[in-house]
C-alpha cells in the first residue's frame, strides 16, 4: 500500500504550535506529501507577532521550499497567502474546487488518485526515483535510478503493460 499524507488548508492556517508551522514540514519531512488548499482559505506566518521566530525547522524548510527572497517577505511580513499565491510559491500543490467540508475530503482523494492509483511497486519505484534525484549527487542519482529501473522491469506490472499495450492506444 503507498501512503500518501496530505495537508488540506481550510480555511486559516497561522504560524505557531496550531497552524502553519507544520505546513513547511510537510513535503521536506517526505517529499511524497502534498498539500491543497480551498477556495477562501490562507496561509499566514505569524510568529513577528507572538515575538517568535520558527523553532523546529520550519523556517529553514520554508528556505528550501520558496527560496530566500520570498522566505524573508512570508516571515518579517506575516504576509497572507492565498490560494493563487501559495500555488505560485510552491506552498500548495492544488487548490480544491470547494471549501465545502463534507466535500473537500472526496476533491482531495480524487486528485491524489492520479498520483497514486496503479501498480504499487511501481509508485515506490517512481517515488524513489525522484527523492534520489533531489537528494543525492547527479552520478549518484543515475546509479540508483538504473538499479530501481532494474527492480521492475520484467516484473508483474510490466509484463501486463506490454500485453495491454497502453503506450500505443
Amino acid at each position: 500500500m503507498v501512503r500518501q499524507l496530505t495537508m488540506r488548508c481550510a480555511p486559516l492556517a497561522c504560524g505557531g504550535p496550531w497552524g502553519c508551522k507544520d505546513l513547511p514540514a510537510v513535503p521536506e519531512e517526505d517529499p511524497h506529501q502534498s498539500r491543497l488548499m480551498t477556495p477562501g482559505s490562507e496561509i499566514r506566518f505569524v510568529h513577528k507577532h507572538m515575538g517568535l521566530v520558527p523553532g523546529w525547522g520550519g523556517g529553514a524548510r520554508l528556505v528550501r521550499i520558496v527560496g530566500s527572497g520570498a522566505a524573508l517577505q512570508l516571515l518579517a511580513g506575516a504576509a497572507r497567502v492565498d490560494p493563487e499565491r501559495a500555488l505560485s510559491l510552491g506552498l500548495s500543490q492544488e487548490t480544491l474546487p470547494s471549501s465545502d467540508g463534507t466535500t473537500t475530503l472526496g476533491q482531495a482523494r480524487a486528485w491524489l488518485a492520479q498520483y497514486t492509483e496503479g501498480p504499487t511497486t511501481v509508485i515506490r519505484a517512481v517515488k524513489n526515483v525522484v527523492t534520489a534525484g533531489r537528494e543525492l549527487p547527479l552520478e549518484a542519482a543515475l546509479r540508483t535510478e538504473k538499479d530501481i529501473f532494474g527492480t521492475v522491469w520484467g516484473g508483474p506490472a510490466n509484463l501486463q503493460a506490454l500485453v495491454r499495450r497502453p503506450k500505443h492506444k
